[in-house]
């Protein structure tokens, strides 16, 4: 299956998270699959609107929460921390690294 976006695509995406994480009051760091969108980048996963992905420096900080996924980097540093549109993502770096293991050379 091919799962190319064309750049409008991409674009509305990107608007779509921005005001669905605005209207949830999302103010964890987004990370993953979310920042990636919120970057406008393309994405290697099945597209989840209504899941967002956030960091938490540790186990303790996280919180349930309907369509909200915490995920753990111990090794989060101020750097890492970007702000688009008001909300707080995980640099594209620090992205890049959080995912790297979950992903496939393909």
């Amino acid at each position: 299956m091919n799962m190319t976006r064309t750049q409008a695509q991409l674009n509305d995406v990107r608007a779509r998270t921005i005001r669905q994480c605005k209207e949830a009051h999302i103010t964890n760091l987004l990370c993953g699959a979310t920042a990636l969108k919120l970057y406008g980048s393309e994405f290697p996963f099945t597209d989840e609107p209504d899941t967002f992905h956030v960091m938490v420096r540790d186990a303790s900080h996280r919180r349930r929460a309907p369509h909200v996924k915490a995920h753990t980097w111990k090794q989060l540093e101020p750097a890492d921390i970007l702000y688009t549109e008001g909300l707080q993502v995980l640099s594209p770096e620090a992205t890049a690294v959080t995912l790297a293991g979950t992903l496939n050379i393909m």
